[in-house]
C-alpha cells in the first residue's frame, strides 16, 4: 500500500491516492486499485482530505431564503387583479412588438433599395 500523487497537467493541482496492487489471474498482470484521499497542499505538501464527491453540494430546504410575499396568502381578488395587470402588460408588449416588426420591415426594404442602387452604380 502506497500513497501516489498525481498532478493534473491542465490545472497543475496535485491529488493524492492510496494505491494497492491487486493481481488479475486472467491477464497475469498487476492492476492498481486507487482510493482518492484528497488534494495536496502546494506549500506544505500535506494531503487535504475532501469528501470525494463530485459536483455541487445539494441545497437543503432550510437554507433557501423565503421571500416576504410567500408568507402572505393572496386572496382570489388579488390574484385576479394580478392576472388582469399581467394581461394588460402582455397586450402592451404585443403592440410594441408589432410596431418593431413593421419598422424592421421598412428598414429592410430601404436597405434593399440602397443595395440595388449601389449594385447599379458598380455595374455602370
Amino acid at each position: 500500500m502506497a500513497i501516489v500523487k498525481y498532478t493534473n497537467p491542465k490545472t497543475g493541482v496535485q491529488y493524492a491516492y492510496e494505491s494497492t496492487a491487486s493481481w488479475d489471474p486472467e491477464t497475469h498482470r498487476n492492476h492498481p486499485k486507487r482510493i482518492y484521499l484528497g488534494r495536496v497542499d502546494p506549500t506544505t505538501g500535506e494531503i487535504i482530505p475532501t469528501e470525494g464527491k463530485r459536483g455541487r453540494k445539494p441545497v437543503q430546504k432550510e437554507d433557501l431564503p423565503i421571500p416576504e410575499s410567500a408568507s402572505i396568502i393572496a386572496s382570489p381578488q388579488d390574484l385576479f387583479a394580478d392576472l388582469d395587470s399581467a394581461h394588460a402588460k402582455l397586450q402592451e408588449l404585443q403592440l410594441q412588438n408589432e410596431a418593431l416588426l413593421q419598422e424592421n420591415q421598412r428598414m429592410r426594404k430601404a436597405l434593399e433599395a440602397i443595395f440595388q442602387q449601389a449594385g447599379e452604380f458598380v455595374l455602370h
